[in-house]
């Protein structure tokens, strides 16, 4: 999928039509929206997987591992992020 074709993203085709773990965090809302402890634990486990093979020194990836990690944790405390 085109990010810049997703509704949220600039176009309008919604991610209804697509079926990826990492949908949840690119669905979500800015305001008032969060997800709840088994949707972090599988978006954690996606964003790992697509960004295994980015290099270890690309920003986007350290940010993508941190978050990640923070979703890991929210599991594991049983919170919602």
């Amino acid at each position: 999928m085109n990010l810049d074709d997703m509704e949220g993203f600039g176009g309008d085709i919604p991610f209804e039509n697509f079926i990826d773990d990492i949908i949840p965090l690119l669905d979500l809302s800015d305001s008032d929206s969060y997800l709840m402890p088994d949707v972090c634990r599988t978006v954690a486990v996606r964003l790992r997987q697509l960004t295994r093979n980015w290099p270890d020194d690309d920003i986007d990836k350290k940010n993508a591992l941190y978050l990640a990690e923070g979703m890991e944790l929210a599991h594991q405390q049983n919170e919602p992020i």
